[in-house]
């Protein structure tokens, strides 16, 4: 798929940017950042893809070093609980997606520099 710099990409950049912030800066004690590294999962290059709350848990798709999809359920109220509910290369990940969440998916491909 090509970008083309449409409105939508720009605030797929934006949103992804500042997710990627808040969660991945060097000052950030997300939980979700402290479960990467726990697990040696590089995720300065990540991005998340979705993110979903419900009352104990946070799920996150998140784009890893721009090659992989990693879907993570974060517990809210004891992080030893949190686990990766899948690991998914990008190839077999794509099969399926919305034709915007196709487009969100290569946003943070290009971030990613890959």
């Amino acid at each position: 798929m090509k970008l083309i710099g449409s409105k939508t990409e720009r605030e797929f950049r934006n949103n992804l940017i500042v997710s990627s912030n808040q969660h991945f800066s060097e000052d950030s004690n997300s939980p979700l950042k402290c479960f990467l590294q726990s697990k040696n999962i590089p995720y300065k290059n990540a991005h998340i893809l979705n993110e979903i709350t419900d009352e104990s848990t946070t799920h996150y798709s998140i784009l890893i070093s721009g090659s992989s999809v990693l879907s993570v359920e974060i517990d809210k109220s004891n992080s030893r609980n949190s686990t990766i509910q899948s690991n998914s290369e990008l190839k077999s990940y794509l099969l399926g997606l919305s034709k915007i969440e196709q487009i969100k998916l290569f946003v943070a491909k290009e971030l990613s520099g890959m």
